[in-house]
């Protein structure tokens, strides 16, 4: 059996430092002398198409032309990357506003509503008292409507029986 050993693949991007005395940007390399394991970069000088991983083969880079046109537009380039940065910060600090604006109102017409479902829920069990009430008193009229049959017809057998021992 062969013993596997991991080998990492580290490709890292490769950016140039800033000098703020000057306000430009250089080339300083990424790597210390006798460095082990060392990662490899990738510079955005040919979309990705330039790797070293090497103090040479970064300074033989260096020298082209094409870096050299890279690095000089470079700050252009960041700075144009800063502000489309700096526009959408902007534009997401609006729709946190936006979404906090929303949420507000959407508390508050939850408030309404349930204030509203409130009231209904009141007038609903006023309503249902006064419909229980009007079945009671459409209940108690039917009684005494019968009530009142009933004492008319004994009132009309009574008249009936004194007219017959009258006549």
């Amino acid at each position: 059996m062969t013993s596997m050993q991991l080998v990492s693949n580290n490709l890292c991007e490769y950016t140039p430092e800033f000098d703020p005395d000057t306000n430009e940007y250089y080339d300083k390399c990424p790597y210390k002398k006798h460095e082990r394991n060392r990662p490899k970069f990738s510079c955005g000088c040919k979309s990705g198409d330039i790797i070293f991983d090497s103090i040479t083969s970064f300074n033989q880079h260096i020298k082209s032309r094409c870096h050299k046109a890279w690095l000089h537009d470079y700050k252009l380039k960041r700075n144009k990357s800063e502000n489309v940065e700096r526009q959408l910060n902007i534009k997401v600090r609006q729709c946190e506003q936006q979404i906090s604006r929303l949420i507000n109102e959407l508390e508050q017409w939850k408030t309404q509503a349930s204030e509203a479902q409130r009231v209904a829920g009141e007038k609903t069990i006023k309503l249902e008292a006064v419909e229980l009430k009007n079945v009671e008193l459409q209940e108690a009229n039917e009684k005494l409507t019968i009530d009142k049959n009933l004492i008319q017809e004994k009132l009309n057998s009574i008249v009936i029986n004194i007219r017959g021992v009258i006549d």
